[in-house]
């Protein structure tokens, strides 16, 4: 899962780096912000599902509580932010390329996440001994 969070991640970053430089060309704007619709709205979509795999079954719900809330959070700073940027006067380019920093901290965090969670998947489990029942006393 979280290979696809970082592919699509990642195509969300370069999409958005496209539509900074991109001229007033309607068409290839809509094509390209389709692109960064698609990736992000599927890291949206994926974090839940990591955050489910993620936590153990007895905090799973507050696990994906707290994933969903920080996006809530991003969803009200993000505008905040993009409005002061606009009332300073920064270009909109410039704008759009700010907004590739949460996406790339977010692709970063993805990435470690990854590699922690196959470094857990492939380490030794503990030994059979420890895992078979005691035998019973002989003679019962």
């Amino acid at each position: 899962m979280t290979t696809v969070l970082a592919w699509t991640s990642a195509a969300a970053v370069a999409f958005l780096v496209i539509s900074a430089f991109l001229g007033p060309d309607k068409a290839l704007l809509l094509i390209v912000f389709g692109g960064v619709g698609l990736g992000l709205q599927a890291g949206m979509i994926g974090q839940a599902a990591v955050a489910v795999s993620l936590y153990p079954q007895a905090t799973v719900t507050a696990g994906v509580g707290w994933a969903a809330s920080l996006g809530r959070l991003g969803s009200v700073v993000g505008p905040i932010f993009g409005g002061i940027l606009i009332g300073v006067g920064v270009d909109t380019g410039t704008i759009v390329l700010a907004v590739c920093i949460p996406v790339i901290v977010a692709l970063v965090l993805v990435v470690i996440l990854g590699r922690i969670t196959a470094e857990k998947a492939t380490a030794p489990e503990s030994s059979q001994l420890e895992r078979q029942p005691l035998a019973s006393p002989p003679g019962r």
